[in-house]
């Protein structure tokens, strides 16, 4: 039997968070004393057994091209028992599901609460550009996990905004792929290479759009298309808690625009009234006597 989307943090990188996630981190319990473990493309992975770390630093695995994996045998050692599989990976390839054989049983981590966030981001999110490159040591991950949620996806891809596509799209262009759950091309793509089963799609608890220093120099446009995101959600879930969050100040823009930009974002967003909609600042000082982070 195979599991799919079994885990904790997916990253995705290219509009969908299936086919293109470029990172992911996964965790699973089985009682299985061998099972195996499939990605597409050769990629250097991490793992954790019972939260404890096998291989501290990244091992590269499989061989070739297309679909590959690897097995894991504790059947000479450990034998049967339920152990807690942690597995990230950190190459440029989705994750294809783990497998164990019909005697043994493979289920999620158990958690008293589960919380599902969906973030629509950019690179800040995914990590690049001098930002963490493991998918656990970014933001969005470690704030899901101080903060109890059990269940992250990141849609971070690099250079794109509310107004700004870069080589992407922009993000109200993702909304349908990566939110509001379309997941024909993912299962397209591994259905016509393994019989891996694909996870199917669960509503988020909680969406995260970001502020973005790649929309600085088209602020009135990011705060129209901010403006439109939450029009579509809204269409799909009327109530659903959505957190906004502003702008970062970095060195190599001016200093003042993050603040100008987050400023006609937010405002454009207050006078939609929403009880659900929570605004963060960041750089627009307007909002906060003393801004908490600064580039």
């Amino acid at each position: 039997q195979g599991v799919n989307k079994s885990g904790n943090i997916w990253s995705g990188s290219g509009g969908t968070y299936g086919i293109s996630a470029t990172r992911s981190r996964m965790s699973f319990v089985t009682d299985a004393p061998k099972f195996a473990v499939a990605w597409a493309y050769p990629q250097a992975i991490r793992l954790w057994i019972d939260d404890v770390p096998v291989w501290a630093g990244n091992k590269k695995l499989g061989s070739g091209s297309g679909l590959c994996g690897a097995t894991f045998d504790f059947t000479t050692t450990t034998g049967r028992k339920r152990r807690k599989i942690t597995i990230e990976t950190s190459g440029g390839a989705a994750f294809g599901g783990v497998y164990v054989d019909t005697g043994s049983q493979i289920e999620k981590p158990s958690a008293l609460n589960k919380i599902r966030v969906i973030c629509i981001g950019d690179s800040f999110h995914i990590g690049g550009n001098n930002f963490p490159a493991d998918v656990s040591r970014t933001w969005l991950a470690r704030a899901g996990e101080k903060l109890g949620w059990t269940d992250v996806v990141d849609s971070g891809i690099g250079g794109t905004g509310f107004a700004t596509a870069g080589s992407y799209v922009k993000y109200r262009d993702r909304l349908q792929t990566d939110l509001f759950g379309n997941m024909s091309s993912m299962a397209a793509t591994f259905t016509a290479n393994s019989a891996v089963q694909i996870g199917t799609y669960e509503e988020p608890d909680l969406v995260i759009f970001a502020g973005t220093v790649n929309d600085i120099t088209v602020a009135a446009a990011a705060a129209a298309e901010a403006v439109l995101c939450m029009a579509d959600v809204r269409a799909v879930w009327p109530s659903k808690p959505v957190i906004v969050h502003g702008v970062a100040q970095v060195p190599q823009n001016a200093v003042g625009t993050a603040a100008t930009c987050e400023k006609a974002i937010f405002d454009a967003l207050a006078a939609l009234n929403d009880p659900n909609l929570y605004l963060v600042p960041i750089s627009d000082e307007t909002r906060i006597p003393t801004a908490w982070f600064k580039g």
